[in-house]
C-alpha cells in the first residue's frame, strides 16, 4: 500500500509498493489533506495500469469490478489483503461468482483462518466490490451471506486489574490509559498525528478508522494527562521516537508484543491491546447505559456488537470506574505516575 510520509520541511512524501510497483515521490504539498487525494489519485492510477483489462463483452472479470470500485473512489488501503484476493480472484467471471464459489474461494485464501477472519478480510471486500458492480449495472444485485460465527467471550477487564497492568507498565502506562481513556482502534491510535490533536489536548479526531468513518473523541483529564508531550507527526512514538513499525497487513506488533511481555512478567492476564477497547466499551456502557452514544463514540455502524456490552453493566462496575476517575472530571489515582512516564 502507498503511505504518506511527511518530511522535516513539512512537505509530504508517498512512498510504498502496490500490487507491484514501487513508488516514492513527492506529493508537493504541506496539506495532508491535499497529499491523501494525491495518494489515492495515484493508487487508481497504478491499478488501472495492472488489471485495466476490460474487453468489450457483457462477461464482466471480478477485476474488471474491482476497477470500477477503485475509479469511483474505493479506498484498497481500508483491507489489508485486497492484493492477494484480487490476484485470486481476477480473471473469475462475475457470472460465475456465486455465493457457494466465492465461499470456497475464501477457503483457498484463508485455509486454517476462522470464519470471523475470513469474513472480515474476504467477504467483505468482495460484499463491497460486487454491491458496487450491482449498482453499475454490470450484474444483477447480490446477497452475500457471511459465514456463521461463533459467540465468544468478550475479553475485557475491571478497573482493578487495569489498574495494575499501569502501575508496572512503565513507558507504556500513557498509552495504556489513552486506549482505555478513548476506545480508539489500535490502528487508529498508531496513525493519530498531532495536527488530529486540540491545542489543549481536549479533543481528538480520529479520520483513518475501520470503514473509513472519521469520528471525534472528547478526553477526560486522566486521558489528557497521559497525552505525550506535543510534537509533530505521529502522537504515539516508541522510547527512541521513531513511529511503530506498521506491518504490510496494516498490523502494529511491536506495542502488542511488548504489553504481552509486561503482562507475563508480572503475571497479569494477557491483555492485548483490544481488550482495552472492549474494556472502555464495557465501562461506557455501565456508566451511561445509552447503547446509540456507545455506538457512536466507538465507531461502530451497527448495534448489534454494541449490545454485547450490555449483560457488562451492573451499577458496582460503574461505581469502580468512577472511583477510578475515568470518564469524569477526576483525574485518578494512577495519574501521578502516568506524568512519571509520559514522553
Amino acid at each position: 500500500m502507498l503511505k504518506l510520509d511527511q518530511r522535516p520541511s513539512g512537505i509530504w512524501r508517498i512512498r510504498g509498493t502496490l500490487h507491484g510497483v514501487t513508488v516514492d515521490k513527492s506529493a508537493r504539498t504541506r496539506s495532508r489533506a491535499e497529499a491523501e487525494q494525491i495518494r489515492k489519485a495515484w493508487e487508481r492510477e497504478i491499478f488501472a495500469q495492472i488489471y485495466g483489462f476490460k474487453d468489450n463483452s457483457k462477461n464482466h472479470t471480478f477485476a474488471d469490478a474491482a476497477e470500477a470500485w477503485v475509479l469511483s473512489g474505493g479506498d484498497t488501503t481500508a483491507f489489508y489483503y485486497f492484493e492477494k484476493i484480487l490476484t485470486q480472484l481476477a480473471q473469475i467471471s462475475l457470472n460465475d461468482l456465486t455465493v457457494g464459489r466465492i465461499k470456497r474461494e475464501a477457503r483457498v485464501s484463508f485455509p486454517t483462518q476462522s470464519n470471523a477472519t475470513i469474513n472480515r478480510h474476504f467477504m467483505g471486500l468482495v460484499s463491497v466490490i460486487l454491491n458496487h458492480a450491482a449498482d453499475e449495472k454490470m450484474i444483477p444485485a447480490v446477497r452475500m451471506k457471511r459465514l456463521p460465527v461463533k459467540k465468544t467471550r468478550i475479553d475485557w477487564q475491571p478497573p482493578s486489574v487495569i489498574e495494575n497492568l499501569i502501575d508496572v507498565a512503565g513507558d507504556m502506562a500513557p498509552l495504556i490509559t489513552f486506549v482505555v481513556g478513548t476506545g480508539a482502534r489500535t490502528n487508529e491510535v498508531f496513525r493519530l498525528d498531532w495536527k488530529d490533536v486540540s491545542p489543549k489536548g481536549e479533543r481528538v479526531t480520529l479520520w483513518r478508522t475501520k470503514g473509513n468513518h472519521p469520528r471525534s473523541i472528547d478526553l477526560c483529564p486522566r486521558t489528557r494527562a497521559a497525552l505525550p508531550e506535543r510534537g509533530i507527526g505521529f502522537v504515539w512514538k516508541r522510547q527512541d521516537g521513531q513511529p511503530w513499525s506498521e506491518a504490510p497487513n496494516g498490523r502494529f506488533y511491536g506495542p502488542a508484543r511488548k504489553l504481552s511481555r509486561i503482562c507475563k512478567a508480572h503475571e497479569l492476564p494477557n491483555i492485548g491491546i483490544h481488550s482495552l477497547r472492549h474494556s472502555w466499551a464495557s465501562w461506557q456502557y455501565a456508566i451511561d447505559k445509552d447503547p446509540i452514544a456507545l455506538m457512536g463514540r466507538g465507531g461502530w455502524t451497527s448495534l448489534k456488537m454494541v449490545l454485547n456490552y450490555a449483560h457488562l453493566a451492573t451499577d458496582d462496575l460503574a461505581q469502580q470506574v468512577e472511583e477510578y476517575g475515568w470518564f469524569s472530571n477526576q483525574t485518578g489515582q494512577n495519574l501521578g505516575k502516568i506524568q512519571d512516564h509520559a514522553i
